[in-house]
């Protein structure tokens, strides 16, 4: 899907930057949230992304309810980004 906005190609943001080489070497290019979303933000916004992230590895649940979220957040909207989320047979079309 093509997005309304073109991808931010080198973000003149220190922080970005630091991102971008960072999300290069792990992954091969950069994510479309970060090069489209993240690149526009405030500083701030981005600082906090980084924090909600950091908290959720520091989350501690059992890996029942692990399953469960996901396959309630994944089930309804079908989708594919969460390949881990067993699909429940009732809700198959």
């Amino acid at each position: 899907m093509a997005t309304y906005l073109a991808p931010v190609a080198k973000p003149k943001a220190l922080l970005l930057k630091l991102g971008y080489a960072y999300t290069r070497r792990q992954f091969g290019q950069v994510p479309g949230p970060l090069s489209v979303f993240c690149a526009r933000m405030p500083p701030a916004f981005t600082k906090f992304y980084m924090k909600a992230g950091a908290l959720e590895k520091k989350l501690e649940l059992a890996s029942e309810t692990s399953v469960l979220i996901r396959e309630q957040v994944a089930g309804p909207v079908r989708c594919s980004a969460m390949p881990s989320a067993p699909r429940s047979p009732s809700r198959a079309s």
